[in-house]
């Protein structure tokens, strides 16, 4: 079958490079140097078909019919894209063919196209697109097919992609999924840019801030400083604690001695006070490291609005250091 297409294709050159020969008549008429291009864009087509490079041949063909428009080479397009199993493009050129070739089509040549023209409309599918804004522009699997509204368009069958575009709305794209001889339906509705986001609508997505956290080092500043405090009062509690001991020692000895005890005394009292202070800096510390760390947490960006931000604050009672925040 490949082979006596091939040698169709090759035999209707001849006809169909006449048509570059002579301009067409009326304004649509090419100047000289398009038919020139004309003809070399329809002479690579024949050799690239011949190659079976139908994807190239088509590119060849259309240029060539678009320099020097003839319904000759339409026949030409129609089998290239039959190659290609692109039966609704395929079925659209053969019926330009036989309605731009009118009366000089060969009854030869128009038995064949009607033949194919029947099996394609039993390979093909129907599909009714339908915009909600008129005049947006209609593309199916990428190839642009006309402006809403449009109706009733044959595709090809298989998962189709049916997009919609009009300047000032967002672009829509439902794929659909359509058999042989189907007649199938898709809606498209364009949102307006400029309008309110519906009811129901999920919200932007912030964007988060690209600036560096301030926070986030000054909170592992204060958690360091706090961690050194906490082992401070860890060691000068111990060494109290030993003084106390060697205190208590040393008044149970039978005759002790009154100096080395005021000493002993005097740095038991000395090291209890440091590790006091101590243990009150490292709550403070603490509570100010927590307050840090949450601001490195929430923080959302210089400018950025926290009408809610998080508060700590430190009171001292009677019964110690209390710690209390809003997050």
């Amino acid at each position: 079958m490949r082979l006596i297409h091939v040698a169709t294709f090759s035999a209707l050159s001849l006809v169909s490079v006449s048509a570059f020969a002579q301009a067409p008549a009326g304004p649509a008429s090419p100047a000289g140097g398009d038919k020139d291009a004309a003809r070399r864009h329809y002479d690579h087509c024949l050799e690239l078909f011949n190659t079976e490079a139908f994807d190239s041949a088509l590119a060849e063909c259309e240029k060539a019919n678009q320099l020097a428009p003839s319904y000759k080479i339409l026949y030409n397009i129609g089998l290239i894209h039959r190659e290609l199993n692109d039966f609704s493009q395929a079925l659209k050129a053969f019926e330009r063919y036989l309605s731009e070739g009118g009366t000089d089509i060969p009854d030869a040549r128009r038995a064949e196209v009607d033949k194919y023209v029947s099996q394609l409309k039993g390979l093909v599918a129907n599909l009714d697109v339908r915009v909600n804004i008129p005049g947006a522009d209609v593309s199916i699997d990428d190839v642009p097919v006309g402006k809403a509204p449009l109706g009733r368009v044959r595709v090809n069958p298989g998962h189709r992609k049916v997009t919609a575009t009009r300047e000032g709305y967002a672009p829509v794209t439902k794929v659909v999924n359509i058999a042989v001889g189907e007649n199938g339906d898709v809606e498209l509705s364009l949102t307006n840019l400029g309008a309110a986001a519906p009811k129901g609508a999920l919200a932007a997505t912030p964007v988060e801030s690209t600036e560096p956290n301030p926070w986030t080092t000054r909170a592992w500043v204060g958690w360091g400083v706090t961690g050194a405090l906490a082992i401070a009062t860890g060691i000068t509690g111990y060494l109290a604690l030993d003084k106390s001991n060697k205190l208590s020692d040393a008044r149970n000895t039978p005759d002790p001695d009154p100096s080395k005890m005021d000493s002993q005394s005097k740095d038991v009292k000395t090291f209890s006070i440091a590790s006091d202070v101590l243990l009150g800096a490292t709550i403070v510390g603490a509570g100010v490291s927590t307050w840090l760390t949450v601001k490195a947490v929430t923080w959302k960006g210089e400018g950025a609005s926290n009408k809610e931000a998080p508060s700590v604050s430190l009171n001292v009672t009677p019964f110690g250091v209390v710690t209390q925040g809003k997050f």
